[in-house]
């Protein structure tokens, strides 16, 4: 069981993600942070229009030698001028997952009709954990998906009793942080397991207090044939095939979402009278479901919940400032720790100038976690390490190494460590007595 020992929260929807992410085992401290773009007006489909809103959500973590550095200062173990020395040479926040969701609401009535979620991505240095038997958890991905869900329910679904969820399910190396794919400690899961994933995600955001309704299907499979992934628990009562009527005119009931393969197919492939039935075969001949690939369609049926939302909603309009930073960045921005720190830096950057009021909080929660940044920083070190090794054994000087195979980044030599070594080097000098702080910090808070 997890609990927060302390949140500056902004908003309802950055309190609903927390109280998710308080089930995060470890000790963590997190940002939340989010951007909308301004309302545009589209089709969902003919004849009906809507308005649509794009919003963005990016979980920042604080690296733990860090939080260390932080309790430490908490405690006044150090004076002012080390404190801020330490704090100005290190960067703070590491962006570990990020949520690209689109809104849409009735033209009209202005109640919210559906949401289509857009893209999920890791950016493989957040926290990593394994669960004891037993023992029941949430990652910060799954954690960002049901905050969002659970404040969707209560906030945006207003004047309507049901909000339909669209999820469009298909691995990918990487959708939102740049040369993630490149980071051998990011879990890219197989195409099977990520639809599993989502289908028991969005069970679980179901409330239990009543059964909702929901469709699944992967074109060119059959539900006999992934019987294997088919999640059993939960309050959702799943139906294979698609919500609609099979022979439903596809175009007149199938709404159209942005960057949606459904929309691409309705747009070309489809002519006027092709029923549902056909459109799902259609899917099949595209690049984005078949052709060797697995790929799922989610639709679920939530039951709103009206609720007055607590804090100020989101204010900010200038999603187009972090989209124009994020297409920026280097294609290898989050392929390594010392770059990924400095990219999420530039992150944090594009919200502020986007307006965005964050949320910070702090995590306790019993559990085995493997801080996936210090794993990186760790081994970042010891490669360099090795290769430097190599390099004294090689000198004709007849000069010796410093260090022996398997030392750590905190005793590099200097002559080894290039500018940014030495920028991740000093992330971790403080851990061993950093943790120890903040150990005893806990247990007086406790």
């Amino acid at each position: 069981m997890g609990f927060i020992m302390e949140a500056k929260t902004s908003s309802g929807l950055h309190k609903s993600i927390s109280q998710y992410l308080a089930e995060v085992p470890g000790k963590h401290c997190f940002l939340v942070h989010d951007l909308c773009s301004p309302e545009v007006h589209c089709e969902l489909r003919p004849n009906q229009a809507a308005i649509r809103q794009d919003r963005l959500i990016v979980i920042f973590q604080k690296p733990e030698q860090q939080e260390a550095d932080d309790s430490v200062a908490a405690s006044g173990l150090e004076n002012a001028s080390q404190i801020e020395d330490s704090k100005a040479k290190a960067p703070t926040w590491m962006a570990v997952s990020a949520l690209s969701v689109s809104e849409y609401s009735d033209a009209q009535t202005k109640n919210h009709t559906c949401i289509y979620i857009e893209k999920l991505d890791s950016s493989g240095f957040g926290v990593s954990y394994r669960p004891k038997p037993g023992q029941r958890g949430q990652s910060v991905s799954r954690a960002l998906v049901l905050g969002y869900l659970e404040f969707a329910r209560s906030t945006i679904a207003t004047g309507t009793e049901h909000l339909t969820v669209h999820v469009f399910a298909r691995a990918q190396p990487e959708y939102i942080f740049r040369g993630s794919e490149l980071n051998k400690r990011k879990n890219i899961l197989p195409e099977r397991s990520l639809v599993r994933w989502w289908m028991k995600t969005l069970s679980v955001a179901a409330p239990n207090s009543e059964r909702s309704t929901g469709h699944w299907f992967v074109p060119g499979e059959s539900e006999k044939s992934l019987i294997s992934m088919r999640y059993q628990e939960g309050s959702v009562s799943w139906r294979w095939g698609w919500p609609y009527p099979a022979n439903a005119v596809a175009r007149e009931v199938i709404p159209r979402f942005a960057d949606d393969p459904k929309t691409k197919v309705l747009s070309s492939m489809c002519e006027e009278n092709t029923t549902v039935a056909e459109f799902a075969e259609l899917l099949e001949l595209t690049g984005d479901c078949g052709m060797g690939r697995l790929s799922a369609f989610f639709t679920l049926q939530l039951p709103s919940q009206s609720c007055v939302a607590e804090g100020s909603p989101s204010t900010a309009a200038f999603l187009s400032t972090f989209s124009a930073l994020t297409s920026a960045l280097d294609e290898s921005a989050f392929s390594e720790a010392h770059k990924a720190l400095k990219a999420s830096s530039d992150m944090l950057e594009a919200f502020r100038v986007g307006g965005s009021t964050p949320t910070k909080l702090s995590v306790v929660n019993d559990g085995d976690m493997i801080p996936a940044l210090q794993q990186a920083i760790e081994e970042d070190g010891k490669i360099v390490l090795q290769k430097d090794k190599a390099d004294s054994q090689g000198d004709q000087s007849g000069a010796t190494p410093s260090q022996s195979e398997g030392g750590s980044l905190t005793n590099l030599p200097t002559v080894a460590a290039g500018p940014e070594v030495l920028s991740v080097q000093n992330l971790v000098r403080k851990r061993t007595a950093g943790t120890q702080n903040i150990q005893n910090l806990v247990k007086r808070r406790k």
